[in-house]
């Protein structure tokens, strides 16, 4: 049975795979990807929550489909060093085959590729998770590998230092590195400064290339201020804490509570002469709230909630075959996972889905030792519901935008030669639309939405925050000239509608600013 569950966790993450591949060239999200795309291709520094795309200037080239091959490339590297890492600890005083580690690396993969690629372009939100798995891996070398160890440890820190201008409220994670250090360690404080060492080292590098630490401590100080300002909005500090209650004292706690009881019952089924039937009744309450809480037929673009995917972690931890050293570990990944997650305003059972690689190599620990037949059908239910879905986003709304893959079939090279898309014929008119009225590196202020074709048609934003707003807009309309102004259709500008030039069509409506 071990076996059949290493057979079908290698098909599974073999054909992920090929699937997330097979989609680099398909669809482009107008509004989220499109506004990554802007940025990775003008790299702007000031009032961004984030300076992610400032770590690749003049790669890409802005070449949509480049950009997303080397974040496809980014995550299996990652996910190779991250195996290692885990490899090592599993390993560490037993004889080390190399099939153990190419079984951990697809438990990794599976995690990596078997969501839904809401998004395929490199962003903030891949970015930590890469940078996160390549520290994780190099700092578990550091603690268990035989020598070397104060280099992994400097390299882990340099790494996770990424996340300083990636997304800084990431950091929350480095207090829990420090008590992994102190668990594993046996000279703790020398690990911590060659880890620490290695975060500095970044610092000196990021300030000497990419941007001056004047600019960036000023920049995070602004943002800081916006952060208190805001309160419960979005991004406000106490939306923070709000985010933080939601996730760790109503989602995963009730998570675990049913975790919990689930376990009791079955020890308790085990001391009864109606074992397999209590068993049966169990596992049938198992199914029944799983489809009573949508876990598995939800027909939004996320599709497949993460909450089983969280209940199999929890009952796979909670195994009475798990040793001390191991649920440090995997309590350790899945605090990982909630970092990673923080900052964000997409709820915790949404956004994790990225994240699913930090937790699913503990499905590999625990069905190496545990015999229990349920931990095993339990496994297989998760992983082939999250890819019967996978595979069914091909043919219903598959990413953020709800965007069909095999209705992908419009070449964007219609637009720009640069680009080897396949995207749909609405996005192909659109752009022609726009491109018939604002030339060549015209100024423009977009909607969220029409990031995207601000990007493809090679535009200049006159001001690079994500979210449209109608206060800041009035501001440029007054202030200055010679721009337009991309919107969805028929939206009114007060006092300004009769004094610039209008053109529409089915979805956009463009405002001309001119002298």
């Amino acid at each position: 049975m071990t076996k059949f569950l290493y057979y079908i966790t290698f098909t599974v993450a073999l054909f992920s795979i090929i699937i997330n591949f097979l989609v680099l060239n398909k669809g482009l999200i107008t509004s989220d990807e499109g506004w990554y795309l802007v940025l990775l291709k003008d790299l702007p520094s000031a009032g961004l929550s984030s300076q992610f795309h400032l770590l690749f200037q003049n790669l890409f080239n802005n070449n949509i489909y480049n950009i997303r091959l080397c974040n496809f490339l980014l995550h299996i590297f990652s996910s190779i060093i991250f195996s290692i890492g885990l490899f090592s600890f599993c390993y560490s005083n037993k004889s080390k085959k190399i099939h153990n580690f190419f079984l951990i690396f697809c438990f990794v993969l599976l995690g990596t590729f078997i969501k839904i690629p809401c998004m395929q372009t490199l962003s903030y939100i891949s970015l930590n998770l890469i940078t996160t798995k390549i520290s994780i891996g190099l700092i578990l070398l550091g603690l268990f590998a035989k020598r070397h160890n104060k280099i992994y440890c400097i390299t882990s820190g340099f790494f996770l230092a990424f996340l300083i201008p990636i997304m800084i409220t990431n950091l929350i994670i480095i207090p829990f590195f420090i008590l992994l250090i102190f668990y594993y360690n046996n000279t703790p404080v020398k690990t911590l400064l060659s880890f620490l060492g290695g975060m500095f080292i970044f610092l000196f590098f990021y300030f000497s290339i990419f941007q001056s630490p004047q600019e960036y401590i000023k920049n995070f100080s602004n943002l800081t201020s916006q952060t208190i300002a805001k309160g419960t909005q979005d991004y406000g500090i106490f939306f923070l804490f709000s985010w933080i209650n939601q996730t760790i004292f109503k989602y995963l706690l009730t998570i675990i509570i049913v975790a919990i009881s689930i376990k009791h019952i079955l020890k308790s089924c085990k001391k009864s002469t109606h074992y397999k039937m209590l068993y049966c009744i169990v596992f049938l309450c198992l199914l029944l709230w799983i489809r009573a809480t949508d876990f598995i037929y939800s027909p939004n673009w996320i599709g497949l909630k993460s909450n089983l995917m969280w209940l199999s972690v929890f009952l796979f931890i909670f195994s009475d075959k798990n040793e001390k050293k191991d649920i440090v570990l995997f309590l350790f990944l899945c605090v990982a996972t909630i970092c990673l997650c923080f900052g964000s305003n997409v709820p915790f059972n949404i956004r994790n889905f990225e994240y699913f690689s930090l937790i699913t190599p503990i499905f590999f620990f625990v069905l190496t030792k545990e015999d229990n037949l349920l931990y095993k059908v339990l496994f297989i239910i998760t992983i082939i519901s999250y890819f019967t879905k996978l595979c069914l986003n091909y043919y219903q709304g598959g990413n953020w935008a709800g965007q069909i893959y095999k209705e992908q079939n419009k070449d964007l090279s219609i637009i720009d030669r640069n680009q080897k898309l396949l995207v749909e014929d609405n996005i192909i008119k659109n752009s022609l639309f726009i491109k018939e009225i604002c030339p060549n590196n015209a100024t423009v202020f977009c909607h969220q939405n029409f990031w995207g074709y601000v990007a493809i048609l090679n535009l200049k934003p006159i001001d690079y925050n994500f979210l449209y707003s109608k206060e800041l807009l009035s501001e440029y309309i007054t202030s200055k000239n010679n721009f337009y102004v991309i919107l969805p259709k028929d939206t009114k500008l007060d006092n300004f509608t009769d004094s610039l030039s209008t053109y529409s069509n089915n979805e956009i409506t463009i405002y001309k600013k001119w002298e």
